[in-house]
């Protein structure tokens, strides 16, 4: 599945070399496909270089920034209704 690339200066990039050529330097994207089990929502097992989530399965560093984004949330929505009551009455 060749793919093409375009940069700010409009310049194009084609990534369209065989995938298995030895020194393709702009490879094609490749799509492996693996054989199911019985039912349709089952899934193959993960291959041994798929990515692993960074910062292990704890996320707290994640969950953190996620609750200071709510807490900021909530504050811009009760400033924005604070605001929007001053102007109607006034």
């Amino acid at each position: 599945m060749p793919a093409e690339r375009t940069h700010d200066p409009g310049e194009v990039v084609s990534w369209a070399d065989p995938p298995l050529r030895d020194g393709a330097d702009l490879p094609a994207p490749t799509l492996r496909l693996v054989e199911g089990g019985a039912g349709h929502h089952d899934h193959a097992e993960p291959s041994e270089d798929a990515a692993s989530p960074v910062g292990g399965a704890e996320g707290g560093t994640a969950r953190a920034l996620g609750g200071m984004g709510l807490v900021v949330g909530a504050l811009d929505l009760g400033l924005a209704l604070g605001v929007l009551v001053r102007t109607r009455r006034g």
